[in-house]
């Protein structure tokens, strides 16, 4: 079983996802039964007389506030214990899965290679990696800021944000078994379909919350995910190419694409909720996704104008400047 950085990556958003579920549907809880206490005390306030109302909210106070401290521990609880279920629900069928799908095995270090060249991928499947890593990863999080109110407007209760949110990784889970069946000499063939992919889901999600369309939102949210099995292609890219000292490199600024994306999805849908914000909803909501679309599109083209590398002969180099 090969356990390849891609599978390990999209168990541990998974794990992120559920957790992010579970919160909301804590603190929903929790709101729930301080609203139930306020509403217990206006109840009181128009039915019982004044000389005995000061009398009986102090009671109905000092119950309320206990039974309210005894349901949020209990939500609390209940939180925790679910994210654990859940993790396990999650981790145990893609570890049989990951069993299942297999994947290429990763290069064995080779011992004594401070003398050999530097060999790096070739400049344009480094250029459209980075891309790549950067697109995935700001469409995991280009949602985060505005899940709760794009739920909210769908008339979707909290929670319901929380699922949008995980339902990219359910997206991903699919995309992944299709992905790791293109070897590396159809990389870009990989890289094409990440393209669209990238452009029709999130045009979906933009309409879906245009429309305020609950089912349309869940089906956009998880077609965007299917693009996350396209990071198995680009860390196999990574590994294939890069040779001797440039490999430890190669791995590193691969992980410093995947930050650029985490730190890039935020920033985009909070620039673009401060945009639509001026043209009024839904504009404050979509304006984000229709960009990550626009992306996909004009990736789409470039990656259709420029020819495939040579997959069986990378080009040495000991910097990145000489790399043809």
């Amino acid at each position: 079983m090969q356990l390849w950085p891609s599978a390990l990556w999209t168990a541990l958003l998974a794990f992120a996802s559920t957790c992010q579920m579970c919160a909301a549907v804590q603190a929903t809880t929790r709101d729930s039964c301080m609203l139930q206490v306020s509403h217990v005390k206006k109840s009181l306030a128009r039915a019982r007389s004044p000389g005995r109302l000061a009398l009986e909210q102090d009671s109905v106070v000092s119950n309320s506030t206990h039974v309210a401290g005894s349901a949020a521990g209990f939500a609390q609880l209940a939180g925790a214990t679910k994210c654990v279920i859940c993790a396990v629900c999650l981790l145990i069928p893609l570890s049989l899965m990951m069993m299942i799908i297999g994947g290429s095995p990763l290069p064995q270090p080779k011992v004594g290679n401070a003398h050999l060249p530097a060999v790096y991928p070739p400049v344009r499947v480094l250029v459209f990696t980075a891309i790549i890593c950067i697109g995935v990863m700001a469409n995991v999080t280009v949602i985060l800021p505005s899940a709760t109110h794009v739920a909210s407007s769908a008339s979707q209760s909290a929670e319901f944000s929380g699922i949008l949110i995980g339902q990219y990784s359910a997206g991903a889970f699919v995309g992944l078994y299709f992905f790791t069946r293109l070897p590396i000499d159809h990389l870009w063939g990989a890289y094409i379909a990440h393209a669209f992919i990238m452009l029709v889901g999130n045009g979906v999600w933009a309409l879906g919350a245009k429309v305020e369309g609950p089912y349309l939102l869940c089906i956009a949210r998880m077609l965007v995910g299917l693009e996350g099995g396209c990071m198995y292609n680009s860390a196999l890219a990574m590994t294939h190419f890069a040779k001797g000292p440039a490999y430890t490199a190669c791995l590193v600024l691969y992980q410093f694409f995947i930050a650029v994306g985490v730190l890039l999805g935020p920033s985009l849908a909070a620039v673009g909720a401060a945009i639509g914000e001026s043209f009024g909803p839904p504009f404050d909501t979509v304006l984000a996704n229709a960009v990550m679309s626009l992306w996909g599109a004009m990736l789409l083209v470039a990656l259709l104008i420029v020819s495939p590398p040579d997959y069986g002969t990378p080009e040495a180099s000991s910097n990145y400047g000489a790399v043809s």
